[in-house]
């Protein structure tokens, strides 16, 4: 049987509590679990460093946190996300 679902590209994003995530589900789960200065940290990096793409869906998400409505972003922009496997959203202290 053939699998024709879209393979998942793996990110590697380390967190502020020094946590790497390797999917956009955990990206997204994490993303609502820090402060507001955490993510504002955020944003201003993943602004510079990641697709137009990858933006509309973290904006998306943070103005509409309902799972299914995330699951169903995730799924259709899945394809459309690269992120480079060296970047880190915060500066280690």
């Amino acid at each position: 049987m053939k699998d024709d679902r879209k393979k998942q590209k793996e990110i590697n994003i380390t967190l502020p509590s020094g946590e790497t995530v390797h999917s956009l589900e955990d990206l997204v789960a994490a993303l609502h679990q820090i402060s507001e200065d955490e993510f504002n940290k955020f944003w201003g990096a993943y602004q510079k460093n990641v697709p137009e793409a990858a933006l509309e869906l973290v904006a998306t998400v943070m103005k509409n946190p309902e799972p299914a409505r995330i699951r169903s972003l995730i799924e259709s922009m899945h394809h459309a996300i690269t992120i480079d496997p060296a970047f880190q959203l915060w500066e280690q202290t």
